[in-house]
């Protein structure tokens, strides 16, 4: 049983992205500009050795992918890349229908998330999904449609909440490539000013019984290069706000 574990743990692994790379993928522009500078300072950190929710995406990502890789008109986990303001902007298009012209992203969610998102509430998903198609266009110079593939971890048969296709409004390019830049100059200004960073929205998915905010003690792969956590974890109050990025 342990081989079996491992060999899932393996073949999934994400192996993160060194400090210091002026690189950004398209699913970061959902982070806040605390974790974007730890990104910075300390790498992208690649997935723990341990089976986690991380895992089991990354198993239905692979599902899909040996579905699909022999399909005509269909190509899977395809790596786009694009320079902008002297950063390189990456992303993985999850499946693409070069038929439709549609671009496909699936997500494994909690029943309170996919509620939320088959509801139409697709939050920063909706961003990243726009990046892939400006990086898409710059490749091929077609515009493609883009649907998000919800998928409910808690969902049953019966209730028919199993899954649902969300379609995404899709911005102007030229929009893309101003939000690139505006993001990639404000990184640029907090590297050379982080003292000026703000605190994440800690508690923005609740905490746990240790009284930890659920979004850094699950969500959070700089945690433990991270001030505000430390600082939360050695006093057990609310975390200072200024100057404990390391």
């Amino acid at each position: 049983m342990e081989r079996i574990i491992k060999a899932v743990i393996e073949g999934t692994k994400y192996n993160g992205v060194p400090k210091h790379t002026k690189s950004l993928s398209a699913s970061s522009f959902g982070l806040e500009n605390q974790q974007l500078l730890l990104r910075w300072k300390n790498g992208d950190p690649s997935d723990d050795d341990e089976f986690g929710n991380n895992t089991l995406g990354s198993v239905i990502h692979k599902g899909f992918e040996e579905i699909f890789k022999s399909k005509d008109g269909f190509e899977v986990e395809k790596p786009l890349s694009h320079k902008v303001n002297n950063w390189t902007i990456t992303g993985t298009v999850d499946l693409i229908d070069h038929e439709d012209k549609i671009i496909y992203d699936y997500k494994l969610l909690s029943a309170g998330g996919y509620k939320k998102v088959a509801s139409g509430d697709v939050g920063t998903y909706e961003t990243q999904l726009n990046i892939y198609r400006y990086l898409l266009f710059k490749e091929l110079g077609e515009e493609y449609q883009i649907k998000l593939l919800a998928l409910n971890k808690g969902g049953s048969a019966v209730l028919k909440n199993i899954y649902t296709f969300v379609d995404i409004e899709t911005y102007d390019f030229d929009l893309v490539e101003d939000m690139i830049i505006d993001k990639t100059n404000e990184i640029e200004y907090l590297i050379e000013h982080p003292d000026e960073v703000l605190e994440c929205d800690i508690w923005k998915f609740g905490k746990n019984k240790e009284k930890q905010p659920n979004r850094c003690a699950y969500y959070c792969g700089w945690r433990d290069k991270c001030g505000y956590w430390k600082k939360r974890n050695s006093t057990n109050n609310h975390f200072a706000t200024k100057n404990l990025l390391m």
